[in-house]
């Protein structure tokens, strides 16, 4: 049984760790990326630097869908420009 409770613990955090670094961030439609991408271009001389900064600081809090959400916002901006 215990060990049973511990396997279920385990692909539980497997399952969240999938969810919330690669299917959440895909959930975000291209369009809202892409405005967030053009508004990046529009404000700050290095926009990549700019998402690429974003991106580490989502890293370093551990926000998986964060740091998903700010690369595809760096692969708009790198399309964009």
């Amino acid at each position: 049984m215990y060990v049973f409770i511990q396997l279920l613990c385990f692909i539980g955090l497997v399952v969240f760790g999938v969810w919330n670094g690669m299917v959440e961030p895909r959930l975000i439609s291209d369009e809202h990326i892409n405005a967030v991408g053009a508004e990046l271009i529009r404000l700050y001389p290095d926009p990549n630097l700019e998402a690429f900064a974003r991106q580490e600081k989502a890293w370093y809090n551990g926000d998986g869908a964060e740091q998903g959400y700010w690369y595809r916002v760096r692969k708009a901006v790198w399309v964009l420009t």
